[in-house]
């Protein structure tokens, strides 16, 4: 190899080095907001569970005969 060859080379390695390491700062960037993303939807979507299983509580208590009715009717 010449020298003018290992210049080159040397020159390609770089080139591709810093390529490289501009992809990985992009992935790394669109990774967070992935995870970001996907932090704010669970977040949202647990929110939202929450509030649905206290409808259900609510209405499971409204459903429900009251005691005292409940008592005095089978005592008739």
């Amino acid at each position: 190899m010449t020298r003018a060859e290992i210049a080159e080379a040397k020159s390609r390695s770089e080139s591709i080095r810093k390529e490289q390491a501009a992809s990985d700062q992009k992935l790394a960037a669109q990774l967070t907001q992935v995870k970001q993303d996907s932090e704010e939807k669970i977040g949202a979507v647990a929110t939202e569970v929450g509030g649905a299983k206290k409808d259900i509580e609510a209405t499971k208590t409204d459903l429900k005969p009251p005691r005292a009715n409940s008592t005095a009717a089978s005592a008739t």
